[in-house]
């Protein structure tokens, strides 16, 4: 009778478990879903900003007549070059965000198959000293 029991405890562990990871990881894809939303949203709102920009940095250079002088085109190189690293850090910060919420899923996977494991430990355990209890009975 105590295998049956144990089995019975066993199962009740197994559904807690994997009721708690799969909340977890809903909860987990939607906040990762929510960050990926902003981080589109921030990129490309800083593209626009960027593209208003760009139209500025040309304007005084044309009303000094300077738009062939080498100086021009070090603002161009200066200006593109900002561009595209003010890009860059935010796409990584998104991606920074993003990768730390498949991080957290991962680790929810790993404290679930953690929970399964003891629970099938303990039953295990307890299997074996009412084997032990009984034989010593026997004996």
């Amino acid at each position: 009778m105590a295998g049956y029991f144990d089995e019975a405890a066993l199962e009740g562990t197994r559904r807690a478990a994997t009721q708690q990871r799969d909340t977890s990881l809903a909860t987990n894809a939607y906040a990762r879903f929510l960050a990926q939303q902003r981080g589109e949203r921030t990129v490309s709102d800083l593209g626009t900003q960027q593209a208003k920009q760009w139209e500025t940095v040309s304007s005084p250079w044309g009303k000094r007549g300077m738009l062939n002088s080498g100086q021009y085109v070090q603002g161009l190189q200066k200006a593109a070059m900002e561009r595209f690293n003010k890009m860059n850090d935010t796409r990584l910060g998104v991606q920074g965000e993003l990768r730390t919420y498949d991080d957290k899923a991962a680790g929810i996977e790993a404290e679930y198959q953690r929970a399964l494991a003891d629970a099938e430990l303990q039953v295990r355990l307890q299997q074996q000293q009412a084997a032990a209890q009984l034989q010593a009975l026997k004996g």
